[in-house]
């Protein structure tokens, strides 16, 4: 519960850090949020917002969580050859 309470608290600062940089492009009511950004900021954003999921628990699936799965693997066997049977296993 503590991770998940952490993960929440470094969202906002992570959001931030990514949305401030772009304030300069909206509208000029928020323009301070640019000024008073630093070079990097995005790139240090997206780490914390990637922790701060991380913490809460919200992993990415897809491709990422199919690696070392050989059954997920739609073209080819740990040894590379072709399996035409998992093609047309994720077709039907």
């Amino acid at each position: 519960m503590m991770r998940r309470i952490l993960g929440g608290i470094l969202l906002v600062p992570g959001a931030w850090a990514l949305i401030a940089p772009q304030a300069n492009l909206g509208l000029p009511e928020l323009r301070w949020m640019a000024r008073s950004s630093f070079p990097g900021e995005a790139l240090v954003g997206a780490v914390i917002v990637g922790l701060a999921y991380y913490l809460i628990g919200q992993v990415p699936t897809g491709a990422v969580g199919r690696i070392g799965n050989p059954e997920s693997s739609i073209s080819a066997e740990r040894d590379g050859r072709f399996r035409p049977e998992l093609v047309r296993k994720l077709k039907t």
